[in-house]
């Protein structure tokens, strides 16, 4: 509430925003496991079977090796997700036969950004398996870093606005009354491969390796190579302002 000292003098609302980019530090990988199919249990039982080829490979990028970090340092995964649907001919007017649909949602932490496209491609290559896209994120520990100095910013940015309608009005000085935070957010970028770059095909056959265990000028065949974004952190403030 606005002290009634102020109450005479003109009062000054403002926004303060600030927002910077930061390159990514982490590319979050959605992969999905899915089959539908006529058979219930067999349905589900090749999703696992998928699913545990899945697990292998995300075993083996997210253990150290020789004292480098993993290329990948945090997985998760849903469990077991089943739905059935019975199809409808409008031409016949009868119900199909009966589909079911399995399902298991990995999400994956690649810290080391080289080994994203050959992650990928060697995801491709197990049944029943698609890439859901990539996020681009950043640490907890940076955002909790940064938003300190956003808030600062944010203010600076509305006492500066205020100051400035304050001196087209003739006064000279302002004195602040209120500031609320309004908002702050982190956004992420989500794509499926745009700004990628495709690596001509090796003629010595290097791909027939496991792809997620080589570094990039290793790999073969035609992989993407994904390029990482910037992270755009903004913070938003409501500031009240007497001018004197």
């Amino acid at each position: 509430m606005a002290s009634k000292e102020y109450d005479h003098r003109p009062q000054i609302e403002v926004k303060g925003e600030v927002e910077i980019l930061l390159p990514a530090e982490r590319a979050i990988l959605n992969v999905k496991v899915s089959k539908t199919g006529a058979e219930k249990a067999a349905t589900a039982q090749a999703v696992i079977e998928s699913a545990k080829q899945v697990e292998l490979l995300l075993r083996s990028i997210s253990t150290k090796t020789d004292g480098q970090k993993p290329a990948a340092d945090y997985w998760s995964r849903t469990s077991l997700n089943e739905s059935n649907y019975q199809p409808y001919d409008n031409e016949t007017r009868t119900h199909l036969a009966r589909e079911y649909t399995a399902k298991i949602d990995y999400s994956v932490n690649i810290q080391k950004f080289e080994r994203l496209g050959p992650i990928i491609h060697d995801m491709a290559a197990i049944k029943h398996v698609s890439s859901e896209g990539v996020n681009w994120v950043l640490t907890s520990a940076t955002i909790e870093d940064q938003r300190s100095t956003l808030r600062a910013k944010a203010a600076k940015s509305a006492m500066t606005k205020a100051n400035d309608y304050a001196e087209a009005l003739g006064f000279t000085k302002i004195v602040a009354i209120e500031l609320r935070e309004a908002t702050h957010y982190v956004q992420s970028s989500n794509r499926k491969g745009g700004g990628s770059q495709v690596v001509a095909a090796d003629p010595l056959g290097t791909a027939a390796k496991n792809m997620a265990e080589l570094d990039w000028e290793d790999v073969g065949e035609e992989v993407f190579q994904y390029t990482p974004e910037e992270v755009k952190m903004s913070q938003t403030v409501n500031g009240r302002f007497a001018a004197e």
